[in-house]
């Protein structure tokens, strides 16, 4: 390309390490950039943190700290995407004290945080069961005026739920709703599926109620909570009609959700039922997992299409094994 009299801008460099930094080629990133400065065309903050984004990746962010002093003497001042980038990188490798400190020489330098600076220290907090502290950070954002946004909650709401705190959890979701921020499937999901997993479906019914009451649209993870809820609750007809209202809004039910549902249908005796769900299963190209396979196999069914239907798909299971 230089030979013929067209010389790489720092665009085309940029590009080039961008491309070298994905295919996990950072050796020859790293010397890409050494020619760069040896020509004279300087890496611009975005190089670099293409760099210090793949580091951080394979978990070198010490390795990739090191490129801030690198930056400065080429004259290259450290983004905002630059420490958000360390901060999230310390986290996770559990190194909460070094992403503090990163964010102390953030705020130092005139950078203020931003949502994803706070959203990626609720998320390393609330991943390393530091809950009480990721509470105390979004009290003093609260203080700030700074306010959160659906992935911050959500972030916040399923980490009270994994400390067990599903009274701090609700008030978080009220408190939400009440700044006017609009909660995503994902803010009830943490809930429900703890409330489910507890066997408190009475009230994950509630709390499904008052997210379609809202307007707010279940997705499948939802409807795949609700399903094994209901037929843990032994509530199998609000498991069916869960159902229907999933295929109604154009979800396609899942292999795991006809399994929970034939397999409810069958202890409660109801066999007729479970093997009418069985052959709508089939239908849809879908095999039943090796504990449905064997409670329809066991049933004396006159059906012997849908014998021969699940031999031979528990024979081609067997051969892709």
């Amino acid at each position: 390309m230089a030979e013929k009299g067209c010389i790489p801008t720092v665009v085309t460099f940029g590009i080039l390490v961008d491309g070298l930094c994905k295919a996990n080629r950072l050796t020859d990133a790293f010397e890409l950039v050494e020619v760069m400065g040896e020509r004279g065309c300087f890496p611009n903050a975005l190089v670099f943190n293409g760099i210090m984004d793949a580091l951080c990746k394979e978990g070198r962010s010490a390795e990739a700290y090191g490129f801030i002093e690198t930056m400065r003497s080429m004259g290259v001042s450290p983004t905002i995407v630059t420490y958000n980038l360390l901060i999230d990188g310390f986290c996770k490798e559990e190194k909460l004290h070094r992403a503090l400190e990163i964010l102390q020489e953030m705020t130092g330098r005139g950078h203020e945080p931003n949502h994803v600076t706070y959203n990626t220290f609720l998320h390393g907090l609330c991943k390393y069961g530091k809950v009480d502290d990721a509470l105390a950070l979004f009290r003093a954002m609260t203080e700030k005026k700074i306010r959160l946004d659906v992935y911050g909650y959500t972030t916040l709401i399923d980490g009270l739920c994994q400390a067990g705190k599903l009274a701090e959890a609700y008030s978080l979701l009220d408190e939400m709703e009440n700044s006017g921020c609009v909660p995503k499937p994902g803010c009830y999901n943490a809930i429900l599926s703890w409330l489910c997993k507890g066997s408190r479906i009475n009230e994950a019914h509630k709390l499904f109620k008052r997210m379609t009451g809202s307007g707010i649209l279940p997705d499948w993870l939802t409807f795949g909570m609700m399903v094994f809820g209901y037929c843990r609750g032994h509530r199998i007809d609000d498991a069916l009609l869960l159902l229907q209202q999933m295929k109604s809004a154009g979800l396609a039910p899942r292999e795991v959700i006809y399994n929970t549902l034939i397999d409810a249908l069958n202890r409660a005796g109801r066999v007729s039922e479970a093997y009418r769900l069985l052959q709508e299963m089939i239908s849809r190209g879908l095999s039943p997992n090796s504990r449905t396979y064997a409670l329809m196999r066991k049933q004396q069914t006159d059906d012997s299409n849908l014998v021969v239907e699940l031999d031979y798909r528990k024979e081609c299971e067997f051969l892709r094994a």
